[in-house]
């Protein structure tokens, strides 16, 4: 009986298989076949970081409207409101180019230097948020770190790409 059952490795290898069924087909941890593991923890983490952002942002809008009293679906009202309401904007609307850039840069370009190129905008976003709600004119230097991270991200999306044409044997 215990001569019939598959040896130890061959058992691994099937529950390998059975797991990454319900990760995906692309799941890369634990392929057997794949001898160049794509290591995307750091995008994913920055993903993530940037929905508790956008989040957060709601939260803060949500506060001010109660605050000052702007009934929705009022966009306007006491100055700190509309701040509060364009930080929220602000970073919705980067939020539109940096996840596709950044996923671009992470497949194409290099996963770990788009996740900390990543890590840096979300750090400025981060930053932008307090300083905008201070007052408008704060918002220069988080703004600006951002905007360099996005196109630093953006080359390395670029690179990747024209790199992934050249490469490719047509």
């Amino acid at each position: 009986m215990a001569s019939e059952r598959a040896p130890k490795g061959a058992r691994s290898f099937f529950r390998a298989r059975w797991l990454d069924s319900f990760r995906g087909p692309n799941h890369t941890s634990r392929h057997p076949w794949r001898k160049e593991f794509d290591v995307i923890h750091l995008p994913v983490l920055v993903v993530l970081l940037n929905v508790l952002l956008l989040f957060a942002t709601g939260l803060v809008v949500a506060s001010a409207r109660s605050r000052h009293g702007v009934k929705a679906p009022a966009t306007t009202g006491h100055p700190d409101f509309e701040r509060a309401f364009r930080v929220q904007m602000n970073t919705l609307e980067h939020t539109v180019v940096f996840l596709p850039t950044l996923w671009l840069a992470a497949q194409w370009g290099n996963p770990t230097w788009a996740g900390i190129l990543g890590l840096v905008w979300i750090v400025a976003r981060a930053w932008y948020v307090p300083a905008y709600l201070r007052s408008a004119e704060a918002r220069h230097h988080p703004f600006m770190l951002s905007m360099i991270a996005w196109l630093l991200l953006l080359a390395l999306a670029i690179w990747g790409v024209v790199r992934l044409f050249l490469l490719q044997p047509w």
